[in-house]
């Protein structure tokens, strides 16, 4: 379309210049199909200088080229396209460290042991959790549902907590078979808020190193997952992280191991854990998520 006006327009030109007597001549061509082949045209011209000089004034505001008939050389300046813009990488700030599960199961325990029960010496009882990057959920057992309620305001009054929590949500509560109320409660944290500090860099897990750390608490591990990498390129790091079933364990024990897990290898954190009492304070097949950080590349 843009061809047939060219050399509309140009028809035009040749016949004015007809009629005024002048010696224009001139074709119209299409460039090379690596020069924008119908974004542009050629116009070839033999005409004095004075003419000329009419003929570029006409066409200075278009896309068209004019070139000299006789000598083949370019009239009009050469346009050349700006260079690519290129997007500059913003600075990436330091990786923030996994969230330790075993800190917030500490505080979680902390917290609800230090709650006065509406019956002496009948305090609430943590009988499973599940910690995970995004929310906590607590299963508790107590006299009455008010406890549960009291250990919803305390854990929203525990200063560690406070720092990175969203809000906190009260489950179901039901009559259990013994007579107490269970109930549950899910700390769902702020994932836009980052753990504060930065992550020792580790982008290989021993698994060595993590059984040696096993044997002192008389643990040991029935499945270990495959070794997962999930990269957050927008954070700037990659997670490196395996899944491990324990066997049974204490409550005890399993808070132990939590604790030594950071020095098994420098950078690793129990980031998830699971675990649900029984009912006799021994946990069938705990299971953790350990990994650590390190930068994504750019």
């Amino acid at each position: 379309m843009l061809r047939i006006v060219w050399r509309s327009a140009f028809v035009c030109v040749v016949l004015a210049a007809l009629t005024v007597g002048t010696g224009v001549l001139g074709v119209l061509a299409p460039r090379p199909l690596d020069a924008d082949e119908g974004k542009r045209v050629r116009l070839l011209v033999k005409c004095d200088q004075g003419e000329l000089s009419d003929v570029l004034a006409a066409l200075a505001q278009t896309r068209a080229e004019v070139w000299d008939l006789g000598t083949m050389k370019r009239l009009t300046p050469t346009v050349e396209k700006p260079a690519p813009t290129v997007e500059k990488a913003e600075p990436r700030g330091p990786i923030p460290p996994l969230r330790d599960a075993g800190r917030v199961m500490e505080e979680i325990l902390a917290t609800v042991a230090a709650v006065v029960p509406t019956v002496k010496g009948r305090p609430p009882h943590v009988d499973g959790m599940a910690v995970k990057p995004r929310a906590a959920i607590i299963e508790l057992d107590a006299v009455a549902g008010a406890d549960i309620d009291n250990v919803r305001k305390a854990l929203a009054a525990n200063p560690w907590l406070a720092a990175r929590l969203e809000e906190i949500v009260s489950g179901e509560f039901r009559r259990r078979a013994n007579g107490l109320v269970g109930g549950r409660l899910v700390l769902k944290f702020d994932t836009a808020r980052p753990e504060p500090g930065q992550a020792v860099h580790l982008d290989q897990l021993d698994m060595q190193a993590f059984e040696r750390v096993l044997r002192p608490h008389k643990l040991s591990f029935r499945f270990a997952g495959a070794v997962q990498k999930d990269a957050n390129r927008k954070a700037g790091h990659i997670t490196t992280a395996r899944e491990y079933h324990l066997d049974k364990a204490t409550l005890a024990q399993l808070r132990a191991l939590l604790k030594d897990i950071p020095k098994a290898q420098p950078g690793l954190v129990p980031f998830e854990v699971r675990w649900k009492d029984d009912g006799r304070r021994i946990i069938n097949k705990p299971i953790l998520r350990v990994g650590g950080r390190a930068p994504a590349a750019p």
